[in-house]
């Protein structure tokens, strides 16, 4: 597994946050389906790419997910919702497909990382892409894993 590394500019994510618990299997499913689906409509018109992204950041020592839209640096969040800019800078991207994210990550993780001359920046954000369209587990998906090169 050997991904593209890249610069990706900077951009503004609106949707739902919620802590990670990856104590519970449905909790990526429940977060996109349950609290994200009743603002799409809402917040697809403010869309500036039309795709679906999955934001994971750190706060307060506890790792946070943002699955919603890309919208434009000035826009407001409606009530219920959350903007949050994710820096540019250089990623490691990673294809996979709906049904592999979780494989991937692992992969990335237990494999890729550590043998690789990369580690990730403190306070950097990874994100998940999907595009427009993604209607199936087959659909592919495009990980993005902030690095920076490994201090000697």
């Amino acid at each position: 597994m050997e991904p593209r590394i890249v610069f990706h500019d900077a951009f503004t994510v609106l949707g739902v946050q919620e802590r990670v618990n990856n104590s519970d299997p449905q909790f990526y499913h429940t977060l996109w389906m349950e609290r994200y689906m009743p603002h799409d409509e809402q917040v697809k018109p403010l869309s500036t790419d039309k795709a679906y992204y999955s934001v994971y950041f750190a706060l307060d020592q506890q790792e946070y997910c943002l699955d919603g839209m890309a919208v434009a640096a000035d826009a407001v969040a409606p009530e219920g919702l959350v903007l949050r800019q994710v820096a540019a800078g250089r990623y490691a991207a990673f294809d996979c497909t709906v049904n592999t994210i979780g494989q991937t990550w692992q992969a990335i993780f237990d494999e890729w990382l550590p043998r690789s001359a990369f580690e990730i920046p403190p306070d950097a954000s990874s994100f998940e892409y999907y595009a427009p369209n993604t209607e199936t587990g087959d659909s592919p998906v495009m990980i993005y894993l902030p690095i920076k090169d490994k201090a000697l």
